[in-house]
């Protein structure tokens, strides 16, 4: 290291008469990358091992586990070590796995959000997920970094509305910001006379007597 804080190489060849060259290479640009470079990896490893949600790396080629985070491992009840003998495979219900080879080959696979998937924890236990996904180089082989939302909640509530309104006898209406229906229940026709079908589209003011519109 010289006075001023740069930092040289030295390499010495000898020579056959004796003695020998000694060649001086200023490397402090290319040590300050391999600094922060280890830093970033230090960095990283503790956002992966210590984030709440479950997180993982797999091959690209191969779909094998390279590496977990430990609420992984904790959600989905395999071990580190189990983790690593497996694939993505592994974590889907055998009936999902054909929808996971095809959504794979589609070559815009990367950098992207899967929504609404199935995953199977040791257990049996079936967990709705949406999966946030990044490529990267883990070690020298190509990878994703995958992150998992867990979404079982907010599906199983999905499924129960979904009941109410198939089977409710008062007419339900769903209804996007503008207030037009984008779903209305079965019993509109006996309680207006309309098809659900006829309903959609439309705004709700133009199913109220005129009298209340105001």
């Amino acid at each position: 290291r010289r006075d001023d804080g740069r930092i040289v190489a030295v390499t010495f060849t000898p020579l056959p008469a004796g003695g020998g060259v000694m060649t001086y290479t200023d490397v402090t640009e290319a040590r300050n990358r391999e600094i922060r470079l280890n830093r970033s990896e230090e960095n990283f490893r503790y956002l992966f091992q210590n984030s709440p949600l479950p997180m993982w790396v797999y091959s690209v080629e191969t779909l094998k586990f390279l590496e977990v985070n430990q609420s992984a491992i904790s959600i989905y009840g395999y071990s580190r070590d189990e983790f690593l003998a497996m694939t993505l495979k592994d974590i889907r219900p055998p009936e999902d796995v054909g929808r996971l080879m095809q959504w794979l080959q589609n070559p815009r696979v990367h950098n992207l959000q899967a929504m609404d998937w199935r995953h199977q924890r040791k257990d049996g236990q079936i967990l709705d997920v949406d999966l946030f996904l990044s490529d990267i180089e883990f070690g020298s082989e190509p990878a994703r970094l995958s992150v998992a939302i867990d979404i079982t909640a907010r599906k199983r509530a999905e499924r129960q509305t979904e009941r109410i309104i198939e089977t409710s006898q008062d007419l339900i209406h769903v209804t996007d910001s503008y207030g037009r229906f984008v779903r209305v229940s079965p019993s509109a026709t006996a309680v207006l006379g309309y098809q659900p079908e006829e309903m959609l589209s439309h705004l709700g003011g133009e199913f109220i007597y005129p009298e209340d519109l105001e």
